[in-house]
């Protein structure tokens, strides 16, 4: 659900549908749309408990930001053309404005926010979604809305799991079931299956990315070139212990490699977990979240070591935070590599996914934590289910995903196997550290040098901020844009000073190597070669190449924080 003014869509691929004599499968492309900027940021969570102990309908995260992308596709609803947003973490359709053929069945239905609920009446209409025809299809259409825009043809299509639809409980029947349950149900020779492959194309960056992807979604088929994503293990899908049913899945075993190649120690947080071990996460995946969300014990592990960054409780005391909350505030040309693991397999966060830049409407920009600590509202909360953090877009756009709904499906027999997920990661490593190079440093790659980590024990979450030190973690749009410098900026990190030590470097190199081989050729000595001196490495560890050695094994266990917020 959007929470801010739809802008204009702009598509990412042209609409590619695949028939077979046997197999009815369809491929939709996938629309991108920058968020509005003309409001102040937000960060919304829902946190109303409806009564059936569960939350409102519906999963997004919503800030308003030029540099946030929202998903949609595109259906045809009682004979008027819709774009809605595309969520795995709900299960319902509801739309802004009255198609021209609808029925209403006189019942309501509202979905609630943390900021913001729309409500309605609940109608059917016939249903397109480019060849699948869906009879009667129930859907709300909006009557009302708080804090919501209202833009007439948006609205937002779940494709969660069943058991968690408003409609269908409403209903009391499969006439409420969702679009998708109605698609499998109707077409028996469709596989019971979606994939998604979410573009990062202006989500990140303002410069042209070389890991460029586009946006696809399918029913029953895979994106052609990614076919190996039926290669990879198959994770099962939970069952909630809570009964707050949505797609969620375990992480591997201390399944987060931190930025410096080791791997973070986690415990769930979830009381006597049915499912797994203590070290692993339970997660869901959602395409209508924007910041994914982790323990706070991991964010810290990650952001929280990067030398001079700030932790800030209450965004509101600082221009341009306002509506957020427990975050840190990064250096921006600092890049972080970062990992997660599922069934053995790793899948690395592109190094612009872990950090979002916000303007702070004076001509500075910051960057914060893409992946965020799990919402006080979430985390141990029985309502939202049994889960541990939420990995959304900025962790999907690096992957391809496939969704098997099994036995989710309402009315599936014992025969049908159960759900589950499959994932296939996107990302070429030596890419994406040249596109961060490109949008934070300029081109000039001076990631080698950046400081190393912080250990652990150093990592502290002050009360209060030096504003002082905020800014000297500010970008300025000139400096970012290329336009001229930030007289603030350290002599260092200059472009012209880099040139000239550059330069004067390789001119150093060239005299010494000339020095070298003269002495080596009066020489006449048999002594043999020793093999070549590798300095060891800082606590940072770039993005592998392929081919290389295995990252550590090894876990760090971060320690707990004490009142003063210092870990010890």
């Amino acid at each position: 659900m959007a929470l801010g003014t739809l802008l204009h869509l702009f598509s990412l691929s042209s609409s590619l549908l695949f028939f077979s004599s046997q197999v009815a499968a369809e491929t939709y492309p996938i629309y991108a749309t920058k968020r509005s900027s003309n409001t102040d940021v937000n960060l919304f969570r829902r946190q109303h408990v409806d009564e059936n102990g569960s939350f409102g309908n519906g999963s997004i995260i919503v800030y308003n930001t030029a540099d946030d992308l929202q998903y949609s596709v595109n259906i045809t609803l009682g004979g008027k053309e819709y774009s809605v947003l595309i969520d795995t973490g709900s299960s319902d359709l509801y739309v802004f404005g009255e198609p021209e053929h609808t029925k209403n069945t006189s019942m309501t239905a509202a979905f609630a926010y943390g900021k913001g609920a729309v409500g309605g009446y609940i109608n059917t209409a016939d249903l397109f979604f480019n060849s699948f025809h869906v009879p009667d299809q129930a859907y709300l259409l909006v009557e009302k809305a708080v804090d919501v825009s209202t833009t007439e043809g948006t609205g937002l299509i779940g494709f969660g799991p069943s058991a968690s639809s408003t409609i269908r409980r409403t209903f009391n029947s499969s006439a409420g079931n969702p679009v998708l349950d109605r698609i499998f149900r109707q077409n028996m020779t469709t596989p019971n299956y979606i994939t998604f492959l979410l573009s990062r194309s202006g989500s990140v960056s303002d410069v042209e990315l070389l890991e460029h992807q586009q946006g696809v979604m399918t029913i029953g088929d895979i994106v052609p070139e990614y076919e190996h994503i039926v290669e990879m293990p198959k994770l099962n899908a939970l069952v909630d212990a809570y009964g707050s049913q949505h797609w969620q899945g375990l992480l591997d075993s201390n399944g987060i490699i931190g930025p410096d190649g080791k791997k973070i120690e986690t415990r769930t947080m979830i009381e006597q977990p049915r499912e797994g071990k203590d070290d692993q996460l339970h997660v869901l995946f959602d395409t209508g979240f924007s910041l994914p969300q982790l323990p706070a014990f991991v964010i810290d592990s990650i952001y929280g070591r990067i030398p001079d960054s700030i932790f800030i409780e209450n965004g509101s005391d600082y221009v341009g935070f306002d509506g957020l909350s427990n975050f840190w505030v990064i250096p921006c040309d600092y890049e972080l590599n970062v990992t997660f693991m599922f069934g053995g397999h790793e899948y690395p966060i592109s190094p612009l996914d872990m950090s979002w830049e916000i303007p702070d409407g004076t001509g500075d920009i910051y960057c914060i934590n893409y992946f965020q600590q799990t919402a006080d509202n979430i985390a141990g909360n029985k309502g939202f289910g049994a889960l541990d953090g939420i990995l959304g877009m900025a962790f999907l756009r690096n992957t391809y995903m496939l969704i098997d709904f099994g036995d989710f499906v309402d009315g599936s027999d014992e025969t049908v196997a159960d759900p589950y997920f499959q994932i296939l990661s996107t990302i070429d490593k030596a890419a994406v550290h040249k596109d961060f190079v490109n949008a934070r440093l300029g081109g000039i790659d001076i990631t080698g040098s950046q400081p190393a980590l912080l250990d652990i024990s150093n990592v502290t979450r002050l009360g209060e901020v030096d504003k002082a030190s905020m800014k000297n973690l500010a970008m300025s749009d000139s400096s970012k844009s290329g336009e001229k410098e930030d007289d603030d900026m350290p002599i260092y990190k200059k472009a012209w000073f880099i040139i000239v030590i550059a330069v004067a470097g390789a001119a150093l190199l060239a005299i010494i190597t000339v020095i070298v081989f003269t002495a080596l050729r009066r020489r006449k000595s048999k002594v043999r070669g020793e093999q070549g001196f590798i300095p060891p490495m800082g606590a940072y560890k770039p993005l592998m190449e392929t081919g290389h050695g295995p990252y550590s094994d090894t876990a760090y266990v971060p320690k707990p924080a004490h009142e003063n917020g210092r870990y010890s």
